[in-house]
């Protein structure tokens, strides 16, 4: 195995067994050092960093083009369908491990971890990428930083000259890192005093005030920083746990020195500025505002807030009316008037700004106006005219959500106001962010990552709902009225065609269209855009377009969809519910694929609704779309279904998980309703498809039974289409035991069943059944008869309706099996590489799998190992990115595996071989199928005859009892061309 290190620090490189590896393009180096900091990574989240702008057809396509460049250089392993990770066995070296004994290393070793982790300039233009990369280079700076302080720590305590000068270079390493900490800089100043260096201990503290005063624009000269030289720490061990102490994430620093540095600025500048903060309900607007303004008052700065609400958005200049009362009644007076409310709105304006407008040599002021979304129209004209009035400079600051972002701007039409502006908007907290927030909150519980994850899942990062969650449970009733859902009040006051609008979509488990919405209310699609429009800024929902016109909405946050659950009574839910059901059957769907969705929305709303019956219904309907493209290798589907389905990941514990809710449901029917016939027709679907999984997974004799019996309940309700279906699965059965006999009896029954009922569909598949029972019977005409009728019944049907390209992949498919049982492998070889050609144009990777292992098999009888070795690595890479669980083993896995094993012996490779042939002869057991027996078979016999020298240890591996195999079973001889006729078959 390689030795592999990778630098982080500075320039991000890797090399192997000492020399730098080049990669062909910056991504594929990205993903490798991403993989080697993360050890594992889901496909998806590689996509969403690395091709974020890209649709998601794209970012894949990418990443199998990097992760082949990868591959090439690291071990690369699939811990599942979706997820990437480092083998356990590649040995990296990282400079990132030498964070964890910063405390002991020398200082040439410590000088690199110095540099930016991963220093590129071309990964800043990544938007996508960036989030990634800042939090990753946030937290190996704290580890440094961290590093530091206990070495320092460790310095003090020790005595001596030398002790203390460590203990300097630590903090002035510590202060070019955190360049505005006043703690860090204010605890090297007392370092070099204690040294006797008052010089550098000035030279350090007139830098920082300078520094500051610069950089953010805040005043600051050495009698501030003396309080710092000067300060007395007798208790070490106390100073020391509170800088080490990592950074509480809802304090916003960053975005606090940003808005502080901006106004500041702009005050000794002369020059008036407008600064924004915008953000979701609950995200922190009102404590960022106030820490703003504390940190301003304290500086000498006179602020006036003006807040506006959502209760008096209705009553003209209430929040400026408001604002001028709090400063006292001399207006009254002057103004000979009885209430400030009587004054016109010009006159308002007029007393604001000379109220928040500085003259030369006054203290400097500052008017914030908070949650600008709820402002009245006058209060809007008279904020506009102090925009405008340039007579004096005028400092504002205004918060309120992103959606009134675009009408602030348009109304005020600030692009033309010569002010300075300065936008911060204040973001949900990551998943990382959210666990320094618990530990900071909740330092006496212990929060492992799965609690935490928790938390993130049920808040979304948003501060408010933190708190709320993780306040104490002894709270009392005032506390606990204080922190009730913020969305409920704002709920409470729209109108009720709002509102209602609202619980339709709350009433469904994800997005909902527009038209959906139309039909439910009984409204013009134009009537629910308008209601869109009209709450828009309540900032409660989001719009995306659909690739059909359609347009959907979605809830900000989740707290809003359970605000609006909480409110609604029993009834008015039940309703929505059923009015739902109605709309989304009033035409009922075709048994099609990309329905699939809608027989899982009127599954959820049924069961919401209490009609168990109704949900059983659907959720079989939905079970049996999955089924059908997940657990079948040719899926019959049509092409536009087959669209919808390639996305998807084949999920077998969904298929397991959803059988037993569907068992469950059918006997709470039973014992509460008692049985009726649609009960009786869905579990008659219930225990073919049960039939179905269990051979699946290889319990073949527990499928044979249920299957029967499945077949005997559909054939007593006269049911073409379920009868049908059980006869497809028993099929389906009978070519994992490559059963002739029993495949010919079932297919044949299928044939004449979809012959007199006319279900064109399963006649094309019938046919194909009946062509592979006859491949299996060594009967090549009557074989070659029903394959040319399978291919012209599904060429008939896309006359007149959709493609079924992957039917015709079929047919295609065991055109070559019946020419390789003929031993003619040249006309197979290239029936298997029409279908790979065919599968590669759409995608269809699962049967894909089982053409190129048969390919390489055929071109391994035809001694072209090159090429051969060529469809193995493509069929890995194929295995490596879409199957997980045993749904492999109907991919190819049973023939590829055997080969595998083979080509790798021959290359000399004996460890990887074992591991194939082993996982090859694992499936061979637990599937019993003798065509997978006979190819592991000639594999193996393969071996011995064209390798002469194969180690002993790997002999008494591959064949624990010390015999090598010299009979074939019975089965599967018709997988061995020119040797079915023989009995014996030595190597």
């Amino acid at each position: 195995m390689p030795c592999y290190q990778a630098r982080f620090f500075g320039t991000p490189e890797l090399f192997k067994d000492g020399s730098r590896v080049t990669f062909p393009f910056l991504k594929a180096k990205v993903l490798a050092l991403m993989l080697i900091e993360e050890q594992n990574l889901s496909r998806d989240r590689v996509c969403g960093l690395l091709w974020g702008d890209k649709s998601l057809e794209v970012g894949r396509r990418n990443l199998s083009n990097a992760l082949s460049c990868v591959r090439s250089v690291l071990p690369v392993v699939t811990g599942g369908r979706d997820e990437l990770a480092l083998s356990p066995e590649a040995e990296v070296c990282r400079d990132l491990d030498l964070l964890g004994s910063v405390d002991s290393l020398d200082w040439k070793q410590l000088l690199p971890l110095f540099e930016p982790f991963m220093d590129l300039a071309e990964l800043e233009d990544w938007e996508s990428f960036n989030e990634w990369l800042r939090v990753k280079r946030q937290h190996y700076h704290d580890l440094l930083m961290k590093g530091l302080k206990e070495r320092a720590h460790r310095a003090l305590a020790r005595t001596g000259t030398k002790a203390l000068s460590e203990a300097i270079d630590c903090y002035e390493r510590m202060a070019e890192q955190e360049p505005y900490d006043e703690m860090i800089h204010g605890e090297w100043v007392r370092l070099l005093i204690k040294a006797g260096r008052k010089v550098d201990a000035v030279r350090a503290a007139r830098s920082f005030a300078r520094r500051i005063d610069e950089d953010l624009g805040i005043n600051a000269d050495l009698s501030e920083v003396s309080t710092l030289v000067s300060r007395k720490t007798t208790d070490a061990e106390r100073a020391f746990a509170r800088s080490l102490s990592r950074g509480n994430p809802l304090n916003r620093e960053r975005e606090l020195l940003l808005i502080l540095d901006f106004l500041l600025g702009a005050e000794e500048r002369g020059a008036s500025s407008c600064g924004f903060v915008w953000g979701e309900e609950g995200i922190g607007k009102g404590a960022f505002i106030k820490e703003t303004v504390s940190r301003l008052a304290s500086g000498g700065w006179v602020c006036h807030v003006v807040r506006c609400s959502q209760e008096e958005k209705s009553r003209p200049m209430v929040p400026f009316v408001q604002m001028l009362q709090r400063m006292g009644a001399e207006y009254l007076q002057e103004e000979q008037v009885a209430s400030l409310a009587e004054l016109s709105y010009s006159r308002v304006a007029e007393l604001v700004f000379n109220q928040v407008a500085g003259d030369a040599g006054e203290s400097p002021r500052l008017l914030v106006v908070e949650n600008i979304q709820w402002m009245d129209e006058v209060s809007w004209v008279i904020l506009d005219s102090l925009l405008w009035n340039q007579s004096a400079p005028c400092h504002l600051l205004v918060s309120g959500y992103e959606e009134a972002r675009q009408l602030f701007m348009l109304r005020t039409a600030l692009r033309e106001e010569p002010l300075e502006t300065c936008e911060v908007v204040l973001e949900r907290f990551s998943q990382e962010e959210t666990a320094r927030i618990c530990r900071h909150l909740r330092p006496d519980q212990v929060w492992t990552e799965q609690s935490v994850l928790e938390v993130y899942l049920q808040t979304e990062g948003n501060p408010f709902f933190i708190r709320e969650l993780l306040l104490p449970s002894d709270r009392t009733q005032q506390e606990a009225d204080l922190f009730k859902n913020p969305f409920a009040a704002r709920i409470g006051l729209l109108s009720q065609e709002e509102r209602l609008f609202l619980e339709v979509i709350a009433v469904f488990p994800g997005p909902v269209s527009m038209l959906q919405i139309a039909e439910i209310l009984g409204f013009s699609p134009l009537k629910v855009a308008t209601l869109y429009d009209d709450i828009k800024l309540q900032a409660f929902l989001r719009e995306k377009e659909e690739e059909d016109g359609d347009v959907s909405y979605y809830f900000t946050h989740l707290k809003i969809r359970e605000a609006l659950l909480e409110g609604l009574s029993s009834s008015r839910k039940n309703a929505l519910h059923r009015r739902s059901i109605e709309v989304l059957s009033q035409t009922p769907p075709l048994p099609l694929y990309r329905n699939r969705g809608t027989f899982a929305r009127l599954a959820w709303h049924c069961r919401e609704a209490g009609l168990p019956e109704e949900e059983l219904r659907w959720k079989i309907g939905e079970l049996k779309l999955h089924f059908q493209a997940a657990h079948e290798v040719f899926p019959p589907l049509t092409d536009p279904d087959l669209v919808q389905y390639l996305p998807t990941a084949e999920d077998l514990s969904w298929t397991e998980r959803t059988l037993d809710e569907t068992q469950k449901l059918i006997a709470r029917i039973d014992r509460f309703r008692g049985r009726t016939m649609e009960t009786f027709r869905c579990e008659t679907d219930w225990e073919i498809l049960k039939g179905g999984y269990l051979w699946w997974n290889g319990d073949y004799a527990d499928s044979l039974h249920l299957l029967k019996e499945g077949l005997r309940k559909a054939m007593r309700l006269r049911n073409a289409e379920s009868i049908a279906e059980a006869y497809g699965q028993l099929c389906y059965l009978a070519i994992q035991n490559d059963n002739a006999r029993l495949l010919s009896l079932w297919g044949e029954a299928l044939f004449r069943l979809a012959r007199e009922r006319h279900l064109h569909r399963w006649l094309g598949t019938s046919a194909r059944f009946l062509g592979i029972a006859n491949i299996l019977s060594a009967r090549p005409e009557r074989a070659e008869r029903f394959l040319r009728m399978s291919t012209r019944i599904f060429e008939k049907l896309e006359e007149t309706g959709p493609s079924y390209t992957v039917s015709l992949i079929a047919a295609e498919h065991f055109q070559g099996d019946l020419r390789l049982s003929c031993s003619d492998v040249s006309d197979a070889l290239e029936y298997y590489k029409n279908c790979i050609n065919m599968g590669e144009s759409l995608g269809l990777y699962r049967g894909l799998g089982l053409s190129l292992s048969k390919a390489a098999y055929c071109l391994m009888l035809l001694e072209n190992f090159d090429e051969a070795d060529g469809f193995l690595t493509r069929m890995r890479t194929l295995q490596n990115f879409f199957c997980n669980y045993r749904g492999s083993d109907l991919q190819g896995n049973g023939i590829g595996l055997s080969l595998m094993g083979l080509m790798d012996a021959l290359k000399g490779n004996w460890e990887g071989s074992l591991e194939h042939f082993t996982q090859a002869e694992q499936l061979v057991e637990r599937t019993r199928r003798p065509s997978w027996a006979a190819i592991l078979w000639w594999a193996r016999t393969e071996l011995l005859k064209r390798e002469p020298r194969i180690p002993g240890d790997f002999v008494a591996l591959l064949f624990p009892q010390g015999k090598i195999p010299q009979e074939l079973s019975s089965g599967g001889e018709w997988m061995l061309p020119g040797l079915k006729n023989e009995k014996n078959l030595r190597g």
